[in-house]
């Protein structure tokens, strides 16, 4: 069996519980009296637990502290896990089809374990999966690959065996640079990030109901054991490749000597582009953290890049994906908190093939470089 184990996300992916944090600053505010306001959500979205507490109580006048805030907004929490959130439609029946596969199974989550394992049992969920393990117990969040590294190490899997089911965006991202095989969940939550996570992943579910397994022999548009005659994600198959799908960078036929990060000796390339992102914020620290954001998305992608000091460039064999992945790099500048982006770009485009890659451009100086300085002969 290629993929023995599976981790999975909890919120947004197994439960339909992404309504309920988006309505929580909401929630609490009504249970203390107050109407709360329109654009609540969209001011607390950006915020931790601790600072939207913080916002509440010195924007309503709470005569209570913050940790006191933040406690009575977790007991809403655990109410609500214990009792409301419901799972994604068709997740039981799926969860069995891999339990009977024998698949092993664990969670990896931001939220608390304790929520998981009150509205799991409340489900009749919680016997599918061996563990859970919440980003506070493992020290990181899901910007770092550690808790899918120490969730597949738990189960005794490894990157190169152990799928990854996530809804959003940036862990996915963040598993997908790993090398997981990555598969997307649809939550309503994603809005227009929905298909900038699609071009991320391996495989998207749109609903639980309808996904086939990777380990089930029929015609899916989900996961496939033998790929001999299908194209996955615009990349060509090559015979002595069939079945080998997690390596390949986008745009970039599936060969042997191309399942790395692809810069050298990539003669078909069509096409390649150069954009410097400019977010229209006063503060650098902010702007960089924006950019930070960019650059990431664009190794999620899994194309061959290089970030230079003044702009990223980007190498392709799909002219209409690069165009797509430009006009994304805007709108992840902005959902990471700019009201106005600018964005210079810079476009190669050769139909028949034959673009110059990076290191043709700059090899030969970086080469130069490195022979001038000291223990290399300079």
């Amino acid at each position: 069996m290629r993929y023995p184990y599976a981790v999975f996300d909890l919120d947004g992916t197994l439960l339909d519980s992404m309504p309920y944090w988006s309505d929580l600053g909401a929630r609490y505010l009504r249970t203390l009296g107050f109407v709360p306001p329109a654009d609540l959500g969209r001011i607390l979205a950006g915020l931790t637990m601790t600072e939207g507490a913080e916002y509440v109580r010195s924007t309503f006048d709470i005569a209570k502290t913050t940790e006191e805030i933040v406690e009575e907004i977790y007991a809403l929490l655990r109410q609500a896990y214990a009792e409301e959130i419901q799972a994604k439609p068709g997740l039981k029946a799926f969860l069995e089809r891999l339990k009977k596969a024998g698949v092993q199974m664990c969670i990896a989550t931001a939220s608390e374990a304790g929520l998981a394992e009150s509205a799991l049992k409340r489900l009749g969920l919680w016997d599918y999966f061996s563990f859970v393990l919440d980003c506070g117990e493992c020290g990181s969040g899901k910007r770092s690959p550690d808790i899918f590294d120490q969730a597949a190490a738990r189960l005794g899997g490894s990157r190169e065996n152990t799928l990854i089911f996530e809804d959003a965006y940036h862990a996915v991202c963040t598993a997908h640079a790993a090398g997981y095989y990555v598969v997307g969940v649809r939550d309503a939550s994603q809005g227009s990030a929905k298909a900038r996570l699609r071009a991320v992943c391996d495989a998207f579910i749109e609903d639980f109901a309808e996904a086939k397994c990777v380990w089930e022999q029929e015609e899916t548009d989900l996961l496939r054991t033998e790929n001999t005659d299908k194209h996955r994600r615009g990349v060509p198959l090559c015979p002595e490749n069939t079945g080998r799908l997690r390596k390949h960078r986008r745009g970039v036929p599936l060969c042997p000597e191309n399942t790395g990060r692809l810069r050298k000796g990539v003669k078909y390339m069509k096409a390649s582009v150069a954009i410097q992102v400019l977010p229209a914020v006063q503060d650098q620290e902010q702007m960089l953290k924006i950019v930070d954001a960019v650059i990431a998305y664009i190794r999620g992608t899994g194309l061959s890049y290089e970030v230079g000091p003044f702009e990223t460039t980007i190498e392709g064999d799909d002219y209409d994906q690069l165009m797509e992945i430009v006009k994304n790099c805007q709108l992840v500048a902005v959902e990471n908190g700019c009201e106005k982006v600018s964005a210079y770009v810079k476009i190669v485009y050769r139909p028949e093939g034959g673009v110059l890659t990076i290191d043709e451009k700059t090899g030969k100086y970086e080469e130069k470089a490195l022979a001038g300085t000291p223990g290399n002969g300079g």
